[in-house]
C-alpha cells in the first residue's frame, strides 16, 4: 500500500511529463500547419517537373541523359527518410521495416548501400550493420531544398560513377494528421510516369520548339526532377513526422490525464481511511479514559 507521500510524489511526477507531452503537442500541431502549407507549395511544382519531363522524353526519347540510363548490374542504394528525434509512435519503424523488407524479399543484402537521412534510420541501419555510404542530418529546423541538393548531387555521383545502378527512396508519404504510409519510389534511373496519362489530351510533337535544343533542356531538367522528387519526399517525411508526434504527444497527455485522476482517487480513498483511522483512535482513547475515571468514582 503507498503511502500519502509516495502518491503526492507520484502525482507531481506524471503531471511534470504531462506538462511536457502537452507542450510537445502544441509545438508539433503548429510545425504540422507549416509542413502541410510547404507540402501544399512543393507537390504541383514536383508534379508539373515530371509532365515536362515526360513532354520532352516523348519527343526526343529517354536515352539523351546518363541519369536515365538502364543498367543490369543489380547494385542498389536506399535513402531512408526518417526523424532526428523520436517520441512519434511506430512511424520510423515502419519506414525502416519497409526498407529491410523489400532488401531480404528481393536478395539485396549483399549488393545494397544506404544513404541515411535523419538520426533514427542513421542509428537503426548501424544496428544492423548495414553499409551506410552518406549520412544527413537536418541543419535546421525543418528541411531545406539546399538539403536536398546535396543529397540529389551526392546520389548522381554514385551513379555516374557506377557505384550503383539504381536508387529508390524509402519515405513516409502524407495524407492527413492521422494518416501517414511509408512508401517505395525508385528515383534512378529516371523513368517519367505519367500518373494522369488517360486524362491528358494527345500531344503534338510539333507544337514545342525547344530552344536550343530538347537535349539541352533535358540536360538542365533531370537534375531539377532529381532535387525536387528528393525535397518533396523530405517534405512528406517531416509533415508525417509532425502529424505522427502531435498523435502519440495527445494520447501521452491523455493517458497522464487519466493516471492523474486515478492517482488523485487513491489519494483522497488513503487520507479518508486515514483520517477515519485517527478518529477511531480518539474516540477509542477518550472512552477509555472515560471508562479509568469512572472506576475511580
Amino acid at each position: 500500500m503507498l503511502t500519502l507521500e509516495e502518491i503526492r510524489h507520484r502525482i507531481k511526477s506524471i503531471r511534470d511529463i504531462r506538462h511536457i507531452t502537452k507542450a510537445m503537442h502544441m509545438l508539433s500541431t503548429i510545425r504540422l500547419r507549416e509542413a502541410e502549407r510547404l507540402l501544399a507549395n512543393a507537390r504541383p511544382f514536383a508534379q508539373r517537373i515530371n509532365e515536362v519531363l515526360i513532354d520532352i522524353t516523348t519527343s526526343v526519347g529517354g536515352g539523351y541523359h546518363p541519369l536515365m540510363a538502364e543498367r543490369t548490374g543489380g547494385r542498389s542504394a536506399f535513402i531512408v527518410f526518417t526523424s532526428d528525434r523520436g517520441l512519434c509512435g511506430p512511424f520510423n519503424d515502419d519506414i525502416i521495416k519497409l526498407a529491410f523488407d523489400y532488401i531480404e524479399n528481393h536478395g539485396l543484402a549483399d549488393r545494397a548501400v544506404f544513404l541515411a537521412v535523419g538520426k533514427i534510420g542513421r542509428d537503426a541501419l548501424r544496428a544492423k550493420e548495414m553499409p551506410i555510404v552518406r549520412e544527413y542530418v537536418r541543419p535546421g529546423r525543418r528541411p531545406t531544398f539546399q538539403l536536398a541538393a546535396r543529397i540529389a548531387s551526392d546520389l548522381s555521383e554514385l551513379f555516374l560513377g557506377q557505384q550503383i545502378d539504381e536508387a529508390f527512396m524509402v519515405f513516409s508519404k502524407f495524407y492527413s494528421a492521422v494518416e501517414q504510409h511509408p512508401e517505395f519510389f525508385r528515383l534512378l534511373p529516371i523513368i517519367p510516369i505519367d500518373i494522369e496519362v488517360k486524362e491528358r489530351p494527345p500531344r503534338d510533337e510539333n507544337a514545342v520548339v525547344f530552344e536550343p535544343s530538347a537535349e539541352a533542356v533535358l540536360g538542365h531538367l533531370v537534375p531539377r526532377y532529381v532535387e525536387t522528387s528528393i525535397y518533396r519526399a523530405l517534405l512528406e517525411t517531416y509533415a508525417g513526422e509532425q502529424a505522427a508526434r502531435m498523435t502519440a504527444m495527445g494520447a501521452a497527455t491523455d493517458n497522464a490525464d487519466r493516471i492523474i485522476n486515478e492517482l488523485m482517487v487513491l489519494y483522497n480513498q488513503s487520507r479518508q481511511s486515514l483520517v477515519t483511522e485517527e478518529i477511531i483512535e480518539i474516540v477509542s482513547g477518550a472512552k477509555a479514559l472515560f471508562e479509568e475515571d469512572s472506576r475511580w468514582l
